[in-house]
């Protein structure tokens, strides 16, 4: 279908928004919509790959794995994030990182080509797509270049803190990392049972609560992590 078919199908609301995610993208566009379960994956590290998705629903884990196996989660996304145009700009046919869907998700998929002459025929798309990847590139150097230095301890509150910004808490109240022991190890290179040795110090420091089962993070707690990390 084309992006406008797409379009015109959507509730005023959500139409409204996804024009401005797609803004100056001709009318007549080839897409296909994209549906994943929480588990899938939707791009495999080292596999060709010659489309751009954006995600519109949901959330998803991205991650590079390294020959011994070991995986190393980068970030957590939600909408509206474009995986696969790194590796069209860059011209590459083999994808940098898997992309795993972190629940229901749907995404909207072009061509390379469409992508690339997307950016050529809109100068603004093509500084919005511009900025948006060198400041996810300085925030990905910078995050190598502190976890390079900080201690066990360090990493997990700079991840427990990230994730408390990512869930969107408002005003006054508190947040449910939603994130196994194993996802949080995962994420910060460290083993299942070095993060949970170092989670149990933290609650027994008040630095973190509990919610069953899962990390439990007040303002005023995510505050005080941050002084376990190095500031960016």
């Amino acid at each position: 279908m084309t992006v406008q078919e797409w379009l015109a199908g959507e509730e005023e609301g959500r139409r409204a928004q996804l024009q401005e995610q797609f803004a100056n993208l001709a009318p007549g566009t080839e897409i296909r919509l994209l549906d994943l379960n929480s588990g899938e994956v939707l791009m495999r590290q080292g596999d060709s790959w010659w489309e751009v998705c954006t995600l519109i629903e949901g959330r998803v884990q991205v991650a590079t794995h390294q020959p011994n196996y070991t995986t190393y989660t980068l970030r957590e996304f939600s909408p509206f994030v474009r995986f696969g145009h790194w590796e069209a700009l860059g011209k590459s046919p083999f994808l940098a990182a898997t992309v795993r869907a972190k629940s229901t998700c749907r995404f909207c998929a072009l061509s390379r080509e469409a992508y690339l002459r997307w950016l050529t025929d809109s100068p603004q798309v093509l500084m919005k797509e511009a900025s948006e990847a060198v400041s996810a590139l300085l925030y990905q150097g910078l995050l190598d270049r502190n976890t390079l230095v900080m201690e066990s301890e360090s990493r997990v509150a700079f991840y427990l803190v990230s994730c408390f910004q990512a869930e969107g808490h408002k005003g006054g109240t508190g947040v449910v990392i939603r994130r196994s022991h194993q996802e949080i190890a995962e994420a910060t290179s460290l083993s299942v049972r070095t993060v949970t040795r170092i989670l149990h110090r933290l609650r027994e420091r008040g630095l973190a609560g509990s919610k069953k089962g899962k990390v439990a993070l007040a303002p005023s707690q995510a505050e005080a992590l941050r002084e376990l990390f190095p500031p960016f």
